[in-house]
């Protein structure tokens, strides 16, 4: 690897060191290997070289996929201390989800706020949800900056920030489109805690090659603080997922659905117990 082809996402440095090399795909039986660095002047980890095109990444991607009656009970009851408590939303509010997945925390949203909207990269995927969800959800930038530009008061990213390619571009963006005062509150996974220290990048919520960085708050302000974004709360929210599906990864050598679920109960235990997996991030936009 040369150091001068190397750049953060989120500082711009040009110097990094190796972190993990070859990493497989434990999700999904993709086949892809990518290797990881820490940036030397931030600290932050992501994935070199920065993929192009991460299309192949989400061939047969479960999170996209419609949910069962029993899949959507268990997610209520797993998720809904992670993803944006909708019972602070207002009436008057205008909603973003960026990164919807299969909609379902927009479908929440939707019947809080007075007008809701999503974002999701594939015309297809964005397709699906718009029609399951009944609002309208963009996948072309142009098309979702022209009608909210400024207009935004909460912006919704549950696990989508370790999924950018770029950072700079899609916080602008995303900057662009609130209104003084509006929040941005954005869900990760933090590399800073017990669980990836033992799993190293066997821990679920590494997922490659899905996840390209893995910022903290600190390392985002380089992006942020230009565009007017501060830093409003930064907390550990409980997240049992990771854990289940890393011993499941330990156990039988990648995720399987009847391990995770034999170790979820000891998975939510230990997620109240010791919540450092996730971080909640929420941003203000500075008002002029």
């Amino acid at each position: 690897m040369t150091e001068s082809a190397f750049r953060c996402l989120a500082c711009g440095d040009g110097h990094s060191v190796a972190v993990h090399k070859a990493v497989a795909d434990y999700f999904l039986p993709t086949g892809i290997r990518v290797d990881y660095v820490r940036c030397a002047a931030c600290g932050m980890v992501q994935q070199y070289p920065v993929p192009t095109d991460v299309g192949p990444f989400y061939a047969a991607y479960p999170v996209h996929a419609r949910k069962s009656l029993l899949q959507e009970v268990t997610r209520r009851i797993l998720l809904s201390p992670v993803y944006y408590d909708v019972a602070s939303l207002r009436r008057d509010q205008l909603l973003l989800d960026y990164g919807c997945g299969d909609g379902w925390f927009l479908d929440r949203a939707k019947r809080r706020v007075s007008a809701a909207y999503g974002y999701e990269p594939t015309a297809m995927q964005a397709s699906r949800v718009a029609e399951r969800v009944g609002v309208q959800v963009f996948h072309d930038v142009a098309a979702l900056r022209a009608p909210l530009a400024g207009r935004v008061d909460v912006i919704t990213m549950h696990f989508v920030l370790e999924h950018l390619t770029d950072l700079s571009g899609t916080f602008a963006l995303l900057a662009d489109l609130l209104k003084p005062g509006g929040t941005l509150h954005a869900v990760i996974p933090n590399l800073d805690n017990v669980e990836y220290r033992g799993f190293g990048s066997r821990w679920h919520g590494f997922d490659a090659p899905r996840h390209i960085c893995f910022p903290n708050a600190d390392q985002l302000k380089p992006v942020l603080d230009p565009l007017g974004l501060r830093l409003a709360s930064d907390r550990f929210v409980p997240f049992p997922n990771t854990l289940a599906a890393s011993l499941s990864i330990l156990f039988t050598g990648r995720y399987r659905l009847l391990p995770f679920l034999a170790f979820l109960p000891l998975a939510i235990v230990w997620a109240r117990l010791y919540p450092r997996g996730t971080r909640a991030l929420t941003f203000v936009k500075h008002e002029n």
